[in-house]
C-alpha cells in the first residue's frame, strides 16, 4: 500500500486545521511562561548573533523558536507560532502512523482525534519548548520507519524511508537529547531484523546501506546542526569545539537545579497524581480573575490507554503482534528510560512521548475488538467512535485550564482533582 493522493489529502488538512485551532488564542499568557524563560532568550541570541546562551541543549528547535520571532516579532505570537506549526506537524504524523500500523484512513483518523483530545499535544503545541519540536520528528521519524515495512512497497521506496527515518531521528535528537532513547530501539530492532529475518522485507536494503542510514546518517544530521554555531560572534567557535560542546553539554545537564515547586518523579505521571502547570497567572484591580496553563493528559485517555496497554503487551505475548510489539515497546522504553536517565529533578511533560503512544494503544484495541467482532461493525464503530466524543467531552471540560482563558479564582479549584494539582 503506497502513499496516494487521497492520504496526502488528509495530512494536509488535518496540519491546517490543528494549525488554525493551536493558533487560536496563542497570545496567552503574554508573558514567557515555564521553560520559556530559558529558550525564548536563546533564540534571541542567535538573531543576534550573539550567545550560545541554552548551551545546555541542542540548539535546533531554538532556532525555530528564533525563526519565528524574526518572521512575528518579540511578542507572544512569535514566540509560540512555531510550536503551533510543529504541533500540526506531530498530529499529521499520527494520523499517517495510524494508516501504516491500521492500513485504513478511518484508524488513522481516530488516532489523530484520540491524539487531538488527549490535551497534551494541545498544551505542547502552544508553549516554546524543545520537546514540542522533538516530538514531532520522533513521531514522523517512527511512522517512516513502520511504513518502510509495510507491504507492496519497492525496495527503493524501502531504502527512501528508512533514510527519511534517519533524518528525522537525527532531527529530533538535535532538538533534545531524550530522542535517542527511540533511536537505539529503531537502529537494533533494524539490525536484528536483517539477521534473524523476521519479515520477507528484511533484507529489502543492503545491511552497510542501512547501517549508514539509520547507524550514521542520525549523527551526522544531528551534528550538523551546530554548523550554524561557528556565526555567533559572541562565542567563537572552532569546528572542533561542536565536538567537545557535547560534553559541555552533559556535564551542564547533571548540575540542573534540586527542587522545583512543581518537580514530580516518574511513578506519578501514568496515574495524573502530579501535573504541572506552566503558567498561572492573577488578573483584575483585586486578583479576581486567573489565567492557568495546566499540562494534564485527557484523564479517559490516560486511564483508559494504561488497560489498552496492558491489552496490547497480553497480543504481544500470545500472539507475536508486531504492532502490539511495536506500540508496548515504544511506550516502555519512553517511559521507563527515566528511571536510568541521571536527572535530579523531573517534571510531568517527561512523559509526552510515553503518554503520546497510549493513543495508539486505545486504537489497536479497538481494531482488535472490530478484528474480533466483525459481524458487528456498525455497534463496533459506534463504540469507538462514541469514545471519541466522550474524550472530546473532557478536552472540554479543561480547556479553560488547559488554554489559559481567565476564570474566577475562587472557581479555578473546580478542575483540580487532586490536591497535588495545585
Amino acid at each position: 500500500m503506497t502513499i496516494n493522493r487521497k492520504m496526502l489529502l488528509c495530512l494536509a488538512l488535518t496540519f491546517l486545521a490543528s494549525l488554525a485551532f493551536f493558533l487560536y488564542q496563542i497570545e496567552t499568557p503574554l508573558k514567557p511562561n515555564f521553560d520559556e524563560f530559558h529558550y525564548i532568550p536563546a533564540a534571541k541570541e542567535f538573531l543576534a548573533l550573539g550567545k550560545n546562551r541554552n548551551w545546555e541543549h541542542p540548539p535546533f528547535a531554538k532556532y525555530w523558536i528564533a525563526a519565528g520571532i524574526q518572521f512575528f516579532g518579540d511578542n507572544p505570537l512569535g514566540w509560540r507560532v512555531m510550536s503551533t506549526v510543529f504541533g500540526a506537524f506531530t498530529l499529521s504524523g499520527m494520523v499517517f502512523w495510524g494508516w501504516v500500523l491500521f492500513q485504513s484512513l478511518e484508524w488513522a483518523f481516530l488516532l489523530g482525534a484520540i491524539t487531538f483530545f488527549n490535551q497534551l499535544l494541545y498544551v505542547q503545541s502552544r508553549i516554546a519548548m524543545l520537546d514540542t519540536f522533538m516530538m514531532a520528528f520522533l513521531v514522523w521519524a517512527l511512522a517512516l520507519f513502520s511504513y518502510g515495512g509495510m507491504q507492496g512497497l519497492s525496495n527503493k521506496t524501502r531504502t527512501w524511508a528508512l533514510g527519511l527515518t534517519g533524518v528525522a531521528l537525527g532531527l529530533a535528537m538535535a532538538s533534545k537529547w531524550f530522542a535517542i532513547v527511540a533511536w537505539a530501539p529503531v537502529f537494533g530492532v533494524w539490525v536484528l531484523a536483517y539477521f534473524f529475518r523476521w519479515n520477507s522485507h528484511a533484507r529489502s536494503v543492503p545491511f552497510f546501506k542501512g547501517v549508514l542510514l539509520l547507524g550514521v546518517l542520525p549523527f551526522a544530521i544531528y551534528q550538523s546542526t551546530f554548523l550554524p554555531l561557528l556565526l555567533l560572534k559572541g562565542e567563537n567557535y572552532r569546528l572542533l569545539d561542536l565536538f567537545t560542546l557535547q560534553f559541555t553539554s552533559y556535564e551542564g545537564q547533571l548540575r540542573v537545579v534540586n527542587t522545583h515547586p512543581y518537580m514530580s518523579t516518574w511513578w506519578q505521571w501514568p496515574l495524573l497524581t502530579r501535573p504541572i502547570w506552566y503558567a498561572f497567572d492573577k488578573e483584575g484591580l483585586h486578583n479576581e480573575w486567573v489565567r492557568g496553563v495546566l499540562l494534564v493528559g485527557n484523564p479517559i485517555i490516560m486511564l483508559g490507554g494504561l488497560l489498552a496497554l496492558g491489552y496490547c503487551l497480553l497480543d504481544s505475548l500470545k500472539k507475536q503482534s508486531l504492532v502490539a510489539i511495536q506500540i508496548t515497546g515504544y511506550y516502555f522504553i519512553f517511559y521507563f528510560s527515566w528511571i536510568l536517565i541521571p536527572r535530579r529533578v523531573a517534571f510531568y511533560y517527561y512523559y509526552y512521548p510515553a503518554g503520546m503512544i497510549l493513543g495508539v494503544a486505545l486504537v489497536y484495541y479497538f481494531f482488535r475488538r472490530a478484528q474480533l467482532h466483525s459481524k458487528q461493525a456498525q455497534k463496533e464503530r459506534l463504540l469507538r467512535w462514541s469514545f471519541v466524543i466522550t474524550c472530546a467531552a473532557m478536552f472540554i471540560y479543561f480547556y479553560p485550564v488547559l488554554s489559559g482563558t481567565p476564570i474566577p479564582t475562587e472557581s479555578f479549584r473546580n478542575w483540580m482533582w487532586l490536591s497535588s494539582w495545585i
